[in-house]
């Protein structure tokens, strides 16, 4: 299926940021474990530095924190190079809430449960589904918010510096344009003083031209006497040219008309007229050998078949790309070519015929 006009530009067309969030990941973290711990501590969070507890929840919740953070960066870079905000806004959305915001949240859910299971207190005895939970889906929210402002304030710069280029390209065509413009004005006023003297050549290349037509005449003329001579000296000397069989005792003499292709079966090489009728055997060993001696007046198709061109009569591509030969009635042969020997042969082929599709 092909993509639409818009997304082809825009995605060869857009760079991919990079946001180099590393410190500000890192303090984001400590910031978030903070309020948490804040939020835990119902305010008196100096109080809780002074028990160990507090910065096992910290540790705990600072831990969390650059992990989601890094889910969250990992992600969004892979969604700016294959859904781009603008290109395609609505799947971008849509991944965005599922991997960047439900699935980070989902995992401190499952983390918070198994931390709570480690402590004496149950999770839905102590206030951090109200509290904390809520805290933290509202900050993996703001996470996500951020990497999507960095993103357009990024592309908002990219296009300012974009723009001034090309208005500095602008001007510069426009100075050109001018330039040329002028450059253009001193070339007509040089013309005109040439085309006074260029009006007596004119008569004389208008004789000349007349000379000219009167010669291309004659030379097509020659060229078709060549053509009906050139036919019939071929067609004299392929009707002149014989394959000898012998058979025993017997031998026979066709002419290279008379044979449609040789094939091989086996081990063993056989010529078929084109009056039908039995395959009749052939002299040589391989079709190598044939070929030699009918002074590659025949082509080699597949591995099996060398064929007459005045024995084809239709040409079809097949679904796959394939070519398929159907020789002449009353032979009933067709010969397959692959996509490489019929890329090879496609001239020699619409020298007789055409190359049908197949519906």
């Amino acid at each position: 299926m092909e993509r639409s006009f818009t997304y082809d530009r825009l995605k060869g067309y857009l760079p991919i940021f990079k946001y180099r969030d590393h410190l500000p990941k890192v303090l984001a973290a400590g910031l978030m474990a903070c309020l948490v711990c804040f939020y835990g501590y119902r305010g008196a969070l100096l109080a809780g530095m002074t028990e160990v507890p507090f910065f096992v929840v910290f540790g705990f919740g600072f831990i969390v924190s650059l992990g989601i953070l890094q889910l969250i960066r990992y992600f969004t870079l892979r969604f700016d190079r294959r859904y781009n905000w603008l290109s395609k806004g609505f799947m971008r959305l849509v991944y965005q809430l599922l991997l960047c915001w439900l699935l980070p949240v989902m995992l401190v859910f499952l983390l918070s449960l198994l931390f709570f299971s480690l402590l004496p207190v149950s999770i839905r005895e102590s206030d951090f589904l109200y509290t904390d939970f809520v805290l933290v889906v509202l900050l993996v929210l703001i996470s996500n918010l951020f990497y999507a402002l960095t993103y357009f304030v990024q592309l908002s710069l990219w296009l300012f510096k974009k723009g001034r280029r090309m208005a500095g390209a602008f001007g510069e065509l426009k100075r050109k344009q001018k330039e040329d413009a002028r450059k253009m004005e001193r070339m007509r006023a040089a013309l005109r003083i040439k085309d006074k003297q260029l009006e007596q050549q004119q008569k004389d290349l208008e004789a000349l031209k007349e000379q000219i037509k009167n010669i291309s005449a004659s030379l097509a003329t020659k060229e078709k006497e060549f053509e009906v001579w050139k036919d019939v000296t071929l067609s004299k000397k392929v009707d002149g040219m014989r394959y000898i069989v012998k058979t025993g005792k017997e031998t026979r003499g066709y002419t290279f008309s008379q044979i449609a292709c040789f094939f091989k079966l086996g081990k063993l090489i056989f010529l078929q007229l084109m009056e039908g009728g039995r395959p009749i055997p052939a002299n040589e060993a391989s079709l190598r050998a044939v070929d030699k001696n009918t002074e590659n007046y025949f082509t080699l198709g597949p591995r099996d078949y060398l064929i007459a061109q005045h024995a084809i009569a239709r040409c079809k591509r097949m679904v796959n790309g394939k070519l398929l030969l159907i020789l002449k009635e009353p032979l009933e042969i067709e010969v397959e070519l692959s996509k490489e020997r019929g890329q090879e042969l496609r001239n020699w082929i619409l020298q007789v015929v055409s190359i049908e599709e197949e519906a």
